[in-house]
């Protein structure tokens, strides 16, 4: 996976999770440990944490090509709106917007959910 790919999965999730105008620690701590595990810089991990919180979800999530990345960005925002044990209304919705743009169904988001929170 590109590390541009990389870089706008993780904007996606701090975007989303701070879709209830909530950060928990969990929810902080999850993110982190995605840039480690994307091996971001900290000039990348600048560029995610410093995005606006009015960039259009669906317009980052355009912005990635790879089919690969497409399915792990599911699998992390699921992930993130999950994490905290409580999926606000806005986390999911956000997701299925994002979701939507990418050509994935709400049926779709709904399995992912359910796997993720199993």
């Amino acid at each position: 996976m590109e590390n541009e790919d990389k870089i706008q999965i993780c904007k996606l999730v701090a975007q989303i999770i701070l879709a209830d105008g909530q950060l928990t620690d969990t929810e902080h701590d999850m993110l982190v440990k995605l840039m480690d595990r994307y091996e971001l810089s900290d000039d990348e991990r600048k560029r995610v944490t410093s995005r606006n919180i009015d960039d259009d979800a669906e317009d980052v999530a355009k912005k990635i090509k790879n089919f690969q990345a497409k399915s792990e960005l599911l699998t992390e925002l699921a992930t993130a709106v999950a994490v905290d044990g409580n999926i606000a209304p806005s986390e999911e919705q956000l997701l299925k917007e994002i979701a939507k743009s990418i050509d994935v169904s709400d049926e779709e988001v709904e399995a992912i959910l359910m796997a993720v929170s199993a």
